[in-house]
This record gives structure tokens, C-alpha cells and sequence, in this order.
């Protein structure tokens, strides 16, 4: 009876024991999975056929330069929308699209008859200006001499102020007709008038022809100065503080194979673009005898120059993209969790078995396991570039004096596509 006690405890015990191993590995199994994504394992053959090469993560002095893109713009100030002030024909068109024209000079001509009697009006208006002097100047003698009215000298006074006001307002239309005020006073009058260009600056596309009749609201032409070009650039929020007024600025068009171009940081708008999380940054272009072909609205790519610091730095081929987020390969332990590159023998309790434990520890060295390495994806973002470098950011911690792969991370990465982002 003693023994079938003994007999029963010892089964519940087992029982108990197999059921909490069973718990344990359930339990572990996620955290155990999760360990495993955007992992790889590589064979002996396979490294030696992509030519796998690693270096160890380190800092390097980097000369900050920050990569970003953006268009060429001009400010409202720099172009200009040609529109006649009265309506008229157009008779003659002085200029043609792209050429380059002064601030002042004569584009269209512009005629109409109502200018003929504003003309008129404005010889009308001096003749009443002048009478009106000088009956004033009349009324003022008698006045002195006792013989005048006072009531006549102050009706005098008020026509000449008027009639003086009206010469001085016609004046000023025909000023903004760039008519001569001087030419019509002596009856030199014109039928058409010219049109001048307001900012120096190339011509744009021209949309009327001679004969044309354009009111107010009619585009003429525009006028664009080129040469006060700017680049709108779109620097990421982590890179914005590294950003400052007076920077220099290397300029080059996306979609041309053009030289840098010089620019300098004038302006940093204090705001976030909450849809693609950057802030717009002005960099004005001084080097403006480069820009004969440069338009606004072109694509650009910009280095903006910032100071030197210490950073982690890998070679660019290193940084891998998956699904959008960028990865480097680092040398890991595998998915056992063992790290075959420091892996020692503490099992062996005598000389055979520290023997055998040797050999196994030369067959996986090097981070070899029966023919194997093992590797993990660290997620991080990158910053400056220079001479081939990148840095980076790792979004977890990384071993000290982890080895990263820097030849062959091409491959790794179509083996993680090919093995649903993990391969075991």
C-alpha cells in the first residue's frame, strides 16, 4: 500500500512537471518568434559566393552635410504680369518670348483715342491753371493797395488751388501713360502709348498678337528675373536643427546633369509640415551667371553644408530598404541564441569531452555553426553623407564592437524577401 503512495506521487509529479515545460515553452514561443523576424542565416558557400564582407561599427568624423530636395522658385517681386492701364489695340509687340529685357523699356504700344482727349483735358487744365494765377495774383495787388475786395481774393485763391489740383491729377495719368506732360503742353499730342516693362527679367510667353485689343484684365506678357532665383528645400525634422541662416549651399537640378550650383540658407520657416514632417527652408542662388537655363518650378537636390562632428558612419552600401524602412545585417548570435563567436565549452568535465567540445567550437568559428552564420536587421535612420559614408542612428541598442556587414547586404535583403522576412 506504501509503495502504491510512492507509485501515484510520483506520476502527479511528472504529470505537473511536463505540464508547467509545456507552459513555458508556449509562453516563450512569441517572444521567441519575434526574435526571429528580418533575421537571416547564411551558409558558408553562399557568403563565399556573394563575396560577404564585414567591418566593426565605429565613430567617424563626418563633414555635415545634409541631403534633401525641393523646386526653384521666384518671389512675387521677381515677375511681373504686363497689363495695359486703359484699354487699346495693340499695334506693335517690341519684344519676343525669352528675351531679356531691362526694367523700363518699351514692350508694346498700346493705342487708343481716349488718350487724345486726355491730352486735351490736361492742355485745358494748364491754360485754367495759369488764368487762375494770375487773376489771383491780381486780386493780391489790389488787396495790398486797398482798392481790392477781400471776398474776390478769397474766391480767387480757391479757383487757382482748384484749377491747380486739376492740372496736377491729369498730370499723373498722363505720367502713368509714360506720355510727356511737357510734350503735351506745348501741343505735341501722341495716339498710342507705350507699354514698359516693371523689373528687369526675360520675357515669358506673349498671348496677344498686333491687333489685338486688350482692357485692364488682359495679359500682355510676363516678365521673370531668373537671376533672383531661390530654392524652396524640404529638410526633415531631425535634420532641422542642424540647419542655420548663412550656410552654403550646393545646388544641383534632379533631372539634369548640370554642376553644383551656389546657394546660401536666407530663411528657415518656423512651421512643420505635418504630412510629410519637414520645414521649408529658403537658400537664395549666388551663383547666378550658371543660371541662363534655370526656370522656376524645376526639381532640385541640395547639400546643405553644416559643421563636422563625430557620428556613427558605415559605408552607404551597407543600409538596406525594406518595405520603406532602412536596416543594416549585423553579426548576431542565432536563433538558439547561441553566439557561435564566443561560444566556450562548459559542459565538458573531462579531457575527452573538452576535446570533442574544441573541435565543435573550431567548426562554428567566426560565427560558423555547421556551415552557418548568423545574422539580424537593425532598424535605423540615417543622416549626413560623405565620401561614400552615411550616417546612422540605430533605432535599438547594438552591441559594442559588433561586426556590420558592408559587402553582399543586396543578397541578405533578397533572402529576406524570399523567406517571408525571416529565414531560418
Amino acid at each position: 500500500m506504501k509503495l502504491h503512495l510512492h507509485f501515484i506521487a510520483a506520476t502527479l509529479l511528472l504529470a505537473a512537471c511536463q505540464n508547467s515545460k509545456t507552459e513555458t515553452e508556449n509562453a516563450a514561443a512569441p517572444s521567441e518568434n519575434a526574435r526571429k523576424e528580418l533575421s537571416v542565416t547564411v551558409s558558408t558557400e553562399q557568403m563565399q559566393t556573394i563575396n560577404l564582407q564585414t567591418a566593426h561599427l565605429e565613430e567617424r568624423e563626418m563633414g555635415g552635410t545634409v541631403r534633401v530636395s525641393g523646386t526653384l522658385k521666384l518671389y512675387p517681386q521677381d515677375r511681373a504680369d504686363v497689363n495695359p492701364l486703359i484699354g487699346g489695340v495693340v499695334r506693335r509687340i517690341m519684344v519676343t518670348p525669352g528675351q531679356q529685357v531691362k526694367a523700363g523699356q518699351t514692350l508694346v504700344y498700346i493705342e487708343n483715342t481716349e488718350i487724345l482727349s486726355l491730352q486735351r483735358d490736361y492742355a485745358d487744365a494748364v491754360r485754367n491753371a495759369t488764368l487762375a494765377r494770375q487773376e489771383l495774383e491780381r486780386q493780391y495787388a489790389m488787396s495790398k493797395e486797398g482798392a481790392g475786395v477781400g471776398r474776390n481774393l478769397q474766391q480767387a485763391t480757391a479757383e487757382a488751388k482748384n484749377a491747380e489740383a486739376q492740372r496736377q491729377a491729369l498730370k499723373i495719368q498722363l505720367q502713368q501713360l509714360h506720355i510727356s506732360p511737357a510734350a503735351v503742353e506745348e501741343g505735341n499730342f501722341v495716339r498710342q502709348i507705350p507699354l514698359k516693362s516693371p523689373i528687369s527679367g526675360s520675357v515669358g510667353e506673349i498671348p496677344v498678337n498686333t491687333g489685338t485689343y486688350a482692357d485692364p484684365q488682359t495679359l500682355i506678357m510676363r516678365i521673370q528675373n531668373n537671376r533672383a532665383l531661390y530654392a524652396d528645400l524640404n529638410v526633415y525634422e531631425k535634420d532641422v536643427d542642424r540647419v542655420a541662416v548663412g550656410q552654403e549651399v550646393s545646388i544641383t537640378l534632379t533631372n539634369h546633369g548640370t554642376h553644383g550650383v551656389k546657394a546660401e540658407v536666407v530663411r528657415i520657416t518656423p512651421t512643420l509640415d505635418e504630412t510629410t514632417k519637414t520645414m521649408a527652408v529658403q537658400a537664395r542662388i549666388i551663383d547666378t551667371e550658371h543660371c541662363a537655363n534655370v526656370v522656376p518650378g524645376m526639381a532640385v537636390s541640395a547639400g546643405i553644408i553644416v559643421g563636422k562632428h563625430r557620428t556613427l558612419a558605415i559605408p552607404e552600401e551597407a543600409v538596406v530598404d525594406i518595405k520603406g524602412k532602412k536596416y543594416i545585417f549585423v553579426h548576431s548570435t542565432d536563433e538558439h541564441g547561441h553566439d557561435h563567436k564566443h561560444e566556450a565549452s562548459d559542459t565538458a568535465h573531462d579531457k575527452a569531452g573538452e576535446a570533442a567540445e574544441h573541435g565543435k567550437h573550431e567548426e562554428a568559428h567566426d560565427g560558423h555553426h555547421h556551415g552557418e552564420t548568423f545574422f539580424r536587421c537593425y532598424e535605423v535612420e540615417t543622416g549626413v553623407r560623405e565620401d561614400n559614408y552615411i550616417e546612422i542612428r540605430p533605432l535599438q541598442p547594438i552591441p559594442a564592437g559588433a561586426d556590420i556587414v558592408v559587402g553582399g547586404t543586396f543578397y541578405l535583403a533578397s533572402m529576406l524577401n524570399e523567406h517571408g522576412d525571416h529565414n531560418h
